[in-house]
């Protein structure tokens, strides 16, 4: 996947998270369950694409011609390779934090579903 590809897809994800209300209905607290669970297992593959392209995008960085090797220090030189890759790393937190968000949503949901079935037992 290209960069693009990975914010278009966790941009479509976020999107569902934020603006889905938060149902009652028992049936509809499980189709959103499962469409949790469909991004879920997405989230491996993303994140382990965006990391690829943001290692990717370092180890071009520090191929640069601009770094001097000689005179710079490594913590210079660690500071322009995380500069020139912000987008990457942007979009691999994106990723990864997305990741954590659909877990507890599904675990809201199931706490949300195991409630409704305790008021009709």
């Amino acid at each position: 996947m290209t960069k693009e590809e990975i914010l278009a897809e966790i941009d479509s994800i976020s999107h569902f998270l934020k603006n889905a209300p938060m149902p009652k209905e028992g049936g509809v607290l499980a189709e959103r369950l499962t469409n949790l669970c469909a991004f879920h297992a997405r989230c491996p593959e993303i994140v382990a694409d965006a990391e690829y392209i943001l290692n990717s995008a370092k180890a071009e960085a520090s191929n640069s011609p601009e770094i001097d090797y000689k005179v710079w220090n490594a913590t210079r030189v660690k500071n322009f390779i995380e500069s020139k890759v912000l987008t990457e790393q942007k979009i691999f937190r994106y990723a990864d934090r997305l990741n954590a968000t659909i877990v507890h949503s599904i675990d809201a949901v199931r706490s949300q579903l195991s409630y409704l079935k305790s008021l009709n037992d």
